[in-house]
């Protein structure tokens, strides 16, 4: 496609199709938990957005990582697929904001922000902003690349350094190293980890510039649910969002537990919350 071959996990089932998309710096495998628990009801299927993940590039361009998006979910047969996010910053990078996906529906797994306006991006720069960011290159060495016989020894630091990491503790180990080794790919010498540097912060840069938070949700052309981890709001939060959700028909929200990322969620709430998603929309 243009140069480039997409990588997906196709996690079987039957049913109405679900296109699963990690955020930015992620991968496919990061679905790797709770996508089973979503075949019993469902056809999941995780892509790796281009640059990402195995999803190779020849030539990337910063509209190609959302732009392709409707062309992939034609390749794999999908007609109106339910799309799940990670995280709500790969909806602000895309400009038409997945309006080629013809989308049944929206399900975002995560809340930046329940504000608006400047607030709205700050909270979201202060949690994945560029300047955040370098914190996690600093955590989880992003962006590095080294000889053929030093890639095991790499993934053995990172699941190690993860044990200790109070977002990533309680991730089986198992998942951690099959998430991280598919961020490697092989080069000329030796292994890369991707997304490239030049081309995350890039993107970074142009979320930064969009609409946040609510604003953001407003900004989405259909129906939206937020399916919110538990550790990741407050009492005030659930007021806001609860408002936001009876202000309008076509948003919903649904508390789960767990958090605060999508490998730390109740596999089976997550799941719940989803299948009842679909049942009201299919």
């Amino acid at each position: 496609m243009e140069g480039a071959e997409y990588a997906a996990l196709d996690f079987g089932g039957e049913g109405h199709d679900v296109l699963l998309l990690s955020q930015l710096a992620s991968n496919a495998q990061v679905w790797g938990l709770l996508a089973p628990a979503l075949a019993e009801f469902c056809h999941p299927v995780a892509v790796d957005l281009r640059g990402h993940g195995q999803s190779a590039a020849d030539v990337l361009e910063i509209g190609m990582i959302t732009g392709q998006l409707p062309a992939v979910s034609a390749a794999l047969g999908f007609e109106r697929p339910l799309v799940v996010l990670e995280h709500e910053e790969l909806l602000a990078l895309d400009p038409t904001r997945f309006a080629g996906l013809d989308a049944v529906g929206l399900a975002l797994m995560s809340v930046a922000s329940c504000q608006r306006g400047e607030a709205a991006r700050q909270d979201w720069a202060e949690m994945v902003g560029p300047e955040a960011m370098a914190v996690w290159v600093e955590r989880f060495s992003l962006f590095a690349s080294g000889p053929a016989e030093t890639r095991e020894a790499y993934l053995d630091e990172l699941v190690d350094r993860t044990r200790t990491d109070w977002i990533t503790a309680d991730v089986p180990p198992d998942q951690m190293r099959a998430y991280f080794a598919r961020h490697l790919r092989a080069v000329p010498g030796g292994w890369r980890r991707y997304p490239e540097r030049d081309v995350l912060f890039e993107a970074l840069d142009i979320v930064l510039l969009q609409p946040h938070g609510l604003d953001l949700r407003d900004s989405y052309d259909g129906i939206l649910w937020n399916i919110v981890p538990e550790e990741i709001v407050d009492e005030s939060e659930v007021a806001i969002l609860d408002e936001y959700a009876a202000s309008r028909a076509d948003r919903e929200v649904r508390y789960i537990e767990g958090g605060p990322n999508l490998d730390t969620v109740d596999v089976d709430d997550a799941a719940a919350a989803i299948e009842e998603m679909l049942r009201a929309l299919t």
